[in-house]
């Protein structure tokens, strides 16, 4: 009985000390950088206005999750940053197979979206397009809408919309309506080194802007590009060209 309890013991205490690695680690964001790192990337926030963050405790496989919110009265933002797992590189995985895959959960999420009679949503402006010269591999998916009821992203990692408390709204004055800006770059980059072979990897960054008056911020886009250009993965290192 008191080996297995000191095996139990030894155990847990490699469990634990195996999976520290992989809960996030968050810095306090540099004054003169402006960077903030997490377990698996560095970004930096847009320097307009201050953001709160938050994420999830556990984050395993890099599987960062989190979200910066600003703002409140009239309009709010919030900047969500989802990371899959690492896949096995494939060279499958470029602008056109990430355009697929965009288009075909766009259309997805609209009819999940229109069909949430309590949201009370008409109408889904949107569109689609290659973004080249920024990561290896960038799809920007932008659109907008209008609902009576308050409508956002459900943080972990989950694309469908879903109604909630989530710290913000609270900050944001009541309305009748709800206007939505919404830009989400979907990226693949790689090949990486990993330690099983070759890897890509896969993250989502979503900027939303919701206000009660209609008003569209004209530096969306620009802020949502400037802050993709900063994402940096830190894990693993890159596989050059001549390398593959």
């Amino acid at each position: 009985m008191t080996k297995r309890i000191c095996v139990l013991i030894t155990f847990i205490v490699l469990f634990f000390v195996g999976t520290a690695g992989c809960i996030p680690k968050y810095v306090d964001i540099d004054q003169e950088t402006n960077e903030l790192k997490f377990n698996c990337y560095s970004i930096k926030p847009p320097t307009q206005g201050v953001w709160r963050k938050s994420s999830s405790f556990f984050e395993l496989h890099c599987e960062n999750t989190f979200v910066l919110t600003r703002g409140g009265g009239e309009d709010i933002y919030w900047i969500y940053f989802l990371s899959d797992r690492p896949e096995y590189w494939d060279e499958k995985y470029n602008e056109e197979y990430l355009m697929n895959e965009t288009e075909k959960s766009l259309e997805f999420y609209k009819r999940k979206m229109l069909n949430y009679q309590k949201y009370g949503i008409k109408e889904i402006s949107s569109e689609v397009h290659v973004v080249e010269g920024v990561k290896d591999s960038v799809v920007r998916l932008n659109y907008e809408f209008v609902s009576p009821t308050p409508v956002v992203y459900r943080l972990g990692g989950k694309e469908y919309v879903e109604e909630t408390s989530v710290s913000g709204y609270e900050k944001l004055n009541p309305s009748k309506k709800y206007y939505y800006e919404v830009i989400q770059y979907n990226v693949s980059e790689g090949p990486y080194k990993w330690f099983f072979g070759d890897s890509a990897i896969f993250y989502k960054v979503i900027f939303v802007h919701v206000s009660i008056n209609g008003v569209k911020d004209p530096e969306l886009e620009a802020m949502a590009l400037e802050f993709l250009k900063n994402v940096k993965f830190t894990q693993w290192s890159k596989i050059k060209e001549d390398e593959v």
